[in-house]
């Protein structure tokens, strides 16, 4: 199966899980939504239910205030009353509010609202029936006050109440009330016709009475009876009620049960489906993973084939650009040194010729070093500071001879004033329009070659810098314009075969205008002129930091002609070069040659050499190795290495073999004056002095206390290879102050033990931080102090080992 496929099927089996949980959730939703909508309609039943019984046992409490009023008369059991009543009403509002929908439901409610307002009624009628029953007690007083104000006869008349007794319940309700007793006593002497009158009223009084208590009795009784059958017909509605209460929740608990049973159902089903597809999916990615590393280990096969194709063609353009570099270096050379001397105007055209071929031949060589690098991603960008005015009047300089020649016009024009500094890498640009202006110049025959150049602000700090080189030379093609920056390409016609070469020229200034966040273009006809332009980003810079080159002039210093000199290279030509160099330099019998690389070191260790060229490229010993071998034995011997190096770990490993200073083939006669000064400061301290210290002042310090010596001398080892790595920080990240402040903390401790040497190095580096820097000499500076700090410092643990300062 292949690999699209897998990941097909695992997307499309991924779609189907997705959709068989979202499906389930859904209906599992709907599922749990219903139980929970049949569980609220539960309780919406059980509230009505519990307002029904509630309204039942108020109608107890007002059964109860009612007999309680018509056995005591205390207006207590009337306010009851009429509160429970209140309540009572309030409850079946909020019984009718919660009606169901079902008319069945509707109509028992209805019903039960219609038995409590009838019960209400009749005990309202009982209540009122109390209240109306009339006291006799005060018609009797009167009557027997009447008559004893007669004096006719002393009767005593008293209504007895009889005491009350305690009832049953139903006794209450259906027993005969208790009637007053009326008691007369006559103790009289004579009966008058008026105490006669006033004895029947009495008795009629009685009589009334007894029947108006007789009514009362038969018309509670009634109602009494009707309450029985409100009662029952009440206690049935509620029966039934409670019934279907019951039914419903059988048949909820019911169809809940259903609903669950559903819910498993699908719950399981969809399980059993997901862990199917789950495992189809885990067997699907299994073999993918299996594929996977296939692919993997084939992919690193790959990349460390093509890691060990690209350090094969690395090293391939470093031989060739040293196989190069080497023949080129000596034409270079000696046509540059034969140019100096007297000769006829036909052999300096030679001479012109050999040197102009050299030249280019070297761009050749440095435009396929710049795209290896910039194909491994090596290229770097530098950021200084330059003045953009004098760049551009220092390529016109360098350009205009061979505008001349072809009697063309090389015209510049611009627009403002330029920003008088700008942060960038000032030899990139020179590379990019020397590419430039020169190519329009060799394919223009006639009229001119213009270069525009113009900015805009686009920050507060920041300029775009824009460049237009125009010409009227013989132009492009339309269908030629998109690949004219392609790499090794090149545009062929009549013409431009005349002038051969890499093709990586545009393709460079491409690359190193896209490096620098710029963009490039071309307009051009055929045979009407081309117009290439382009623009970069370039920071604000300072003035105060522009960096000024210092031009060694070919006087040879007397302390450069003192030094003893051995040359290593097993190209004739080039130590034939550097024969013809030194003896112009007047320093010929202090030069030795050296064939190859066992020669130079059997050399260097049979005699004293301040200075070693040694070229790193030849058979059987090459110059690394021998340098190796050197520095072993003589850690103090400067060595120059007459090479390119064109990696990091190039240089790394130059530096492990003791070599810290490069001058890259083809060099000029300047350039090897400056690096011979730069690898001596002052040319009086021979290499046997570098170590030379003296510990008895420190001795003296002591006071002879040996152990105390000891320590002050770890105390020096410690502070000033803290101090040597923290300068060498400072350099890389370009704080001259810190360089300042490091050199003077070490030189403090050097007086302790004499390292005079030493001591003038750091106060140097201490003092004219600045200076060193605009001359290009502090690095140098840097590992010659280095280089004596590991000395010393190897020499001091030698004595400690050695047990120099054991008591």
């Amino acid at each position: 199966m292949k690999r699209s496929g897998i990941e097909l099927n695992m997307i499309v089996l991924a779609i189907l899980i997705v959709l068989a949980v979202g499906i389930s959730g859904i209906l599992v939703h709907r599922s749990l939504t219903d139980i929970v909508n049949s569980i609220h309609a539960e309780a919406s039943t059980d509230f009505k239910l519990i307002i029904i019984k509630d309204i039942s046992l108020d109608l107890l409490e007002i059964e109860n205030s009612v007999e309680l009023f018509a056995l005591t008369r205390s207006n207590t059991n009337l306010k009851k009353y009429r509160d429970v009543n209140k309540r009572l009403n309030e409850r079946l509002k909020l019984l009718a509010e919660n009606k169901t929908e079902t008319e069945e439901d509707a109509s028992l409610i209805d019903s039960v609202q219609t038995l409590v307002n009838n019960k209400l009624k009749i005990w309202e009628e009982i209540k009122e029936i109390n209240v109306e029953k009339n006291d006799p007690q005060p018609q009797f007083d009167e009557l027997y006050t009447l008559l004893a104000q007669k004096d006719i006869d002393t009767v005593k008349v008293e209504v007895l109440v009889p005491p009350e007794k305690k009832k049953g319940f139903f006794k209450k309700i259906f027993g005969k009330k208790d009637t007053a007793v009326i008691r007369i006593d006559t103790s009289y002497v004579e009966v008058s016709p008026e105490s006669e009158a006033i004895r029947e009223e009495i008795e009629a009084l009685e009589t009334g009475l007894i029947m108006q208590e007789q009514r009362k009795n038969r018309r509670e009784l009634k109602l009494i009876q009707q309450n029985i059958l409100v009662t029952g017909k009440l206690n049935n509605l509620i029966a039934q009620i409670e019934e279907a209460e019951r039914d419903a929740l059988i048949h909820k608990n019911n169809e809940a049960d259903r609903l669950a049973t559903i819910i498993y159902k699908r719950l399981s089903s969809f399980s059993v489906v997901a862990v199917i597809m789950l495992f189809v999916v885990l067997l699907l990615f299994v073999r993918y993973l299996s594929k996977s590393r296939k692919v993997q280990k084939a992919l690193k096969a790959a990349k460390q084939e093509t890691e060990k194709l690209a350090q094969a063609k690395e090293n391939f353009m470093a031989n060739v650009s040293h196989e190069m570099r080497t023949p080129v270096n000596a034409i270079h050379g000696l046509t540059e040194q034969l140019l100096q001397e007297e000769t006829n105007a036909s052999v300096n055209q030679k001479l012109g010729i050999l040197l102009t071929s050299s030249k280019h031949l070297k761009e050749v060589v440095n435009d396929t070093l710049d795209f290896s690098k910039i194909q491994a991603n090596k290229l770097k960008i530098s950021a200084t500071d330059f003045a953009p005015e004098n760049l551009i009047y220092e390529i016109l300089a360098i350009l205009k001879p061979e505008a001349e020649a072809k009697n063309i016009e090389l015209l510049y024009r611009c627009e403002h004033t330029l920003p008088a500094v700008l942060l960038g890498d000032p030899f990139r640009l020179k590379q990019i329009l020397i590419n430039i202006i020169g190519n329009a110049i060799k394919f223009t025959e006639k009229g001119n070659v213009t270069l525009l150049v113009d900015y805009k602000r686009i920050g507060d700090d920041q300029f775009d810098m824009q460049f237009q080189i125009i010409d009227t030379g013989i132009g492009i093609s339309e269908e030629n314009l998109d690949s004219i920056f392609e790499d090794f390409v090149q545009i062929e016609t009549d013409y431009t075969r005349k002038f051969r070469g890499t093709g990586l020229g545009l393709s460079i200034v491409k690359k190193l205008v896209e490096l620098q966040n710029g963009e490039i273009g071309i307009k051009s006809v055929l045979n009407d002129g081309t117009s290439m332009f382009f623009h970069i980003p370039y920071k604000l810079g300072l003035l105060d930091n522009i960096l000024q080159a210092v031009q060694h002039g070919v006087s040879v210093p007397a302390h450069v002609k003192a030094l003893r000199i051995l040359g290593v290279d097993d190209d004739e030509y080039n130590r034939y070069l550097l024969r013809i160099i030194f003896e112009k330099w007047g320093m010929i019998s202090n030069y030795t040659e050296a064939k190859n690389g066992n020669e130079a070191v059997d050399l260097a260790l049979s005699e004293n050499f301040d200075l070693i060229l040694m070229d790193l490229r030849m058979p059987d010993l090459n110059g690394m190795e021998a340098s190796k071998i050197i520095t072993r034995a003589k850690p103090q011997q400067k060595i120059i290495a007459l090479a390119t190096i064109n990696s990091e770990a190039e240089r790394t490993m130059c530096k492990n073999a003791g070599i810290n200073y490069f001058l890259s083939k083809p060099y000029a006669e300047s350039e090897l004056l400056e690096i011979i000064e730069t690898t001596h400061v002052n040319a009086k301290h021979n290499d046997a002095d570098l170590s030379t210290f003296d510990l008895s002042e420190l001795e003296r310090l002591t006071n002879g206390d040996k152990t105390f010596m000891k320590e002050m001398i770890e105390v020096f080892i410690r502070t000033s290879q803290t101090g040597i790595t923290n300068i060498k920080q400072a350099l890389e990240q370009k704080k001259w102050e810190k360089i300042s402040e490091e050199a003077h903390k070490i030189a403090s401790p050097c007086k302790h033990i004499k390292a005079d040497i030493l001591y003038s190095k750091l106060k140097e580096l201490e003092k004219n931080t600045e200076k060193l820097v605009r001359s290009n000499q502090i690095t140098s500076l840097v590992l010659a102090v280095e280089n004596d700090v590991n000395q010393i410092n190897t020499a001091l643990l030698s004595q400690i080992e050695a047990g120099n300062f054991s008591s």
